[in-house]
């Protein structure tokens, strides 16, 4: 007896459901498509399984209505060796994942230590905010794309900085190593002139 009105615009998932833990190719892709029906962006960590090709493995970042972030070493347009690739095959569909890159590494993170504990920590789990947050940057600077998923993607991938991988198919873009390349809003919103 949910309230629409109070549903979140964006999620963020860095975590992912093996076949250890319960787990099937399609277990959750029923969620993650209505989560993209009802206009939520859903923003998921590639895994951090490379830095072979097809280790992008498990839900949610194999499917297709998942916005899937692979993670780049911070400062350079270098992707990190844990960053999962594509292609997708656990599932026989040969999808290209992921959809975009950010920077992932050493980066400073709130920690379970104790209430005001950060540490300096790496992962897709450590990129995929920043494109939640992209996302929402997005979302306020043009904000008629607010919960249209198709559009939004497009207006993201289509400003990232393309970065030019070979390793795992097609250099693209896409790609199956960084997506549509490095996340870059200064390109996808422009500032007022």
């Amino acid at each position: 007896q949910g309230d629409p009105l109070r549903a979140p615009d964006i999620t963020v998932n860095a975590w992912r459901c093996p076949p250890s833990e319960g787990c099937s190719v399609d277990t959750l892709q029923a969620a993650v498509e209505a989560q993209a029906a009802a206009g939520i962006m859903m923003v998921v960590g590639a895994d951090s399984a490379g830095p072979n090709c097809s280790t992008m493995e498990n839900p949610p970042s194999i499917y297709a209505a998942s916005y899937t972030v692979s993670a780049l070493i911070t400062g350079t347009d270098n992707v990190a060796s844990f960053s999962s690739r594509g292609p997708v095959i656990i599932d026989g569909s040969n999808r290209i994942k992921p959809d975009i890159s950010a920077p992932g590494t050493n980066i400073r993170s709130s920690y379970n230590g104790s209430d005001n504990d950060y540490a300096s920590l790496s992962g897709t789990s450590m990129a995929t905010p920043h494109i939640a947050g992209a996302m929402a940057l997005l979302w306020c600077g043009r904000p008629e794309l607010r919960h249209n998923i198709a559009a939004s993607r497009t207006a993201l991938n289509e400003a990232a900085h393309f970065l030019a991988y070979k390793q795992c198919g097609t250099p693209g873009p896409p790609n199956n190593v960084v997506g549509w390349g490095r996340v870059d809003m200064s390109a996808a919103v422009p500032a007022p002139s």
